[in-house]
Formats: C-alpha cells, structure tokens, sequence
C-alpha cells in the first residue's frame, strides 16, 4: 500500500468518525415518565378514532340491478374493457403495439395483467369500516356494450354504486379519440 491510500483511508475513518459522533449528539431521545405517558395517550387516541362505532350501522349497498356487465371504449389508438364490478379497467390494449412474444399479428399489448382488476381502491368510512370498491357492482351510464370514439372526441364513461341512505361513489373516465391516457 503506497502512501496516498494510507492518508486516504486515515482521512475516510476520521470523516466517518465525526459522522457517527454528531449523529449520536443531535439524536437525543427524551424517554422520562412524562414522555412516555404522552406517547402511550397519543397511540390510545389514535387507535380509538380508528375503530367503528358500536351502534353504528355497516355499509350497506342497494342491490344490483343486473350482473357484471362489461363495456368496451375503443379508439383508434386503444381499446378498454371497463367491468362494473369496482369500475374497473379488465384489459388495456394497444392498438398499434405487438408484443414481442406474439405468434401473430393479432395480439396486442395488454397495460393490464390478465385477471387483475386495475384502478380499484378502498377507503374507510367515517364509522372507520373498511370498503373494498372492488367488490362493489357500480352500474354504467353506457347505452351500448362497444363505444367506438373517433380521433378529435371524447367520450365520459360514468360508474356509479349507490349506498342505502343516499349516498353514491361516482368513478368517471373520459377517453380522448386520438390520445393514449384517460
């Protein structure tokens, strides 16, 4: 070992060194009674907004009018099947791509895992019971099962699940005939 890399790790050791040294100064935990107390009430505070009401009443959906019900938004560039379970994307092809794996010329480039549901999602209610969107049969506004959108249109595909009580959860997607996004 020549004498550059003697100073070079010496130099290295004193940089890690004074690292370490600093980091244990600044990083002071208070650990007294008092913080310990406030830190066990604030985790108990936080646990207790999380759970559901006792009394309160579970989500309750209206009943389906139909089964699974899928529709088809094409373009020039795309094609989506959009399911009514979670108003969910099935499949996303492209058009003008071909997998590198294709025996022909007919298969596409699927964005979407086979049986995935993409863009579902949960959330808590303010009871704090959980609601899987995916599982929920939401009804579609579209007259027809294929929507062909031509290049320069646009068309908004309206899912909608509506809860006993009143209350609604409306996905909307609006497809552009000669864009790629929604």
């Amino acid at each position: 070992m020549d004498r550059n890399s003697v100073i070079g790790i010496i130099l290295i050791s004193i940089v890690i060194g004074a690292w370490v040294l600093y980091q244990s100064s600044v990083n002071v935990r208070d650990v007294t009674p008092q913080q310990t107390k406030r830190t066990v009430e604030r985790a108990d505070s936080l646990r207790s907004a999380v759970k559901p009401a006792a009394t309160a009443a579970p989500l309750q959906l209206e009943e389906p009018a139909s089964a699974e019900r899928t529709v088809v938004i094409e373009t020039d560039l795309l094609r989506v099947n959009i399911s009514s379970l979670g108003g969910t994307i099935r499949n996303w092809k492209l058009r003008k791509y071909h997998p590198w794996y294709g025996k022909d010329s007919a298969t596409l480039v699927d964005l979407v895992h086979p049986g995935v549901k993409e863009l579902g999602f949960s959330f808590r209610t303010n009871t704090g019971a959980k609601v899987d969107a995916r599982a929920l049969n939401f009804t579609l506004n579209a007259k027809e099962d294929v929507i062909r959108v031509a290049k320069g249109q646009t068309f908004t595909l309206q899912a909608t699940a509506t809860l006993q009580g009143g209350g609604q959860i409306v996905r909307s997607y609006t497809f552009d005939g000669s864009a790629y996004g929604v």
